[in-house]
């Protein structure tokens, strides 16, 4: 709330005299990490997130608020950092494995990221959240049969590894193989990350290609409710609807996904799709 009584008075720099002052007289005070953010979008500098990270525990949440905080100001080192510690705080935390996937993909360093969670993994062999990583750094260099082979590995280490069962679920349906078996994995990663929208469009595509439609749509207006920002998924849906024979939500689920973008994987399958349904 010190944002928004801003824009009409002074409160921030209330808040950051009283703050300073504090920090003066108690060295014990610290910033919240959250009201660290909010310094750093008023003043540019993270010194007081560093400061905040130091003296509290955070949970994998707030490690990844404080990645994209260090990310925005072009501190990558200390991003890395606080995404491989939401990953070792909470390794179902799929979100924080893409941000630090992209965030090498970005660099340009997956060669460097692979060597790295490599040696990890070989002196903590039993690390989830370092086999998962390796696995998902494999399947970014398009190494799939590397990234299938490592996620097998590490749902022998943690047969409940939802981010590792989710990816190699996926791996399966984007290859149309082992579909039973996909269910299966997408079904052991729901359990844990149940409102997941990418766990759901897993799930939900994997029931589509085994032609189980009424199970699909659920799962997959579900994963629409939660983000409405990939078109991959209104396209899954979309499709969907077209085999319940259901054309008007089928129509504009497939319209939503090319207006998003018109060359997604999938995009001349909606096409075609919506072309059949105007004969």
């Amino acid at each position: 709330h010190y944002a928004q009584t801003d824009r009409k008075g002074n409160a921030y720099s209330r808040f950051k005299a009283a703050a300073d002052a504090a920090l003066a007289g108690n060295p014990g005070y610290a910033y919240s990490p959250t009201h660290s953010v909010i310094m750093f979008r008023r003043t540019g500098t993270t010194s007081y997130l560093d400061d905040a990270i130091k003296r509290v525990a955070p949970s994998a949440n707030l490690y990844i608020l404080a990645a994209k905080t260090y990310g925005a100001a072009n501190e990558f080192q200390k991003a890395e950092d606080a995404l491989k510690k939401a990953i070792e705080v909470e390794p179902n935390r799929l979100t924080a494995y893409g941000l630090l996937g992209g965030l090498y993909v970005a660099q340009k360093r997956l060669p460097d990221a692979r060597d790295q969670f490599t040696e990890l993994i070989r002196r903590s062999p039993r690390s989830v959240s370092a086999n998962t990583m390796l696995g998902m750094i494999y399947e970014a260099q398009k190494d799939l049969p590397a990234a299938e082979a490592q996620y097998q590995n590490t749902l022998s280490i943690d047969p409940e590894a939802a981010v590792a069962a989710n990816n190699l679920a996926w791996l399966f349906v984007a290859s149309k193989k082992n579909l039973d078996q996909a269910q299966q994995l997408a079904r052991t990663a729901l359990k844990q990350l149940p409102d997941n929208p990418q766990v759901n469009d897993t799930l939900g595509w994997a029931y589509y290609l085994a032609g189980k439609h009424e199970l699909a749509v659920k799962a997959l207006e579900l994963s629409v409710a939660r983000d409405k920002s990939d078109p991959t998924v209104f396209f899954h849906l979309g499709m969907t609807y077209v085999q319940l024979g259901e054309p008007a939500k089928a129509r504009q689920a497939l319209e939503k996904a090319l207006a998003m973008s018109p060359n997604f994987e999938g995009s001349a399958d909606a096409k075609a799709a919506l072309n059949a349904m105007k004969r």
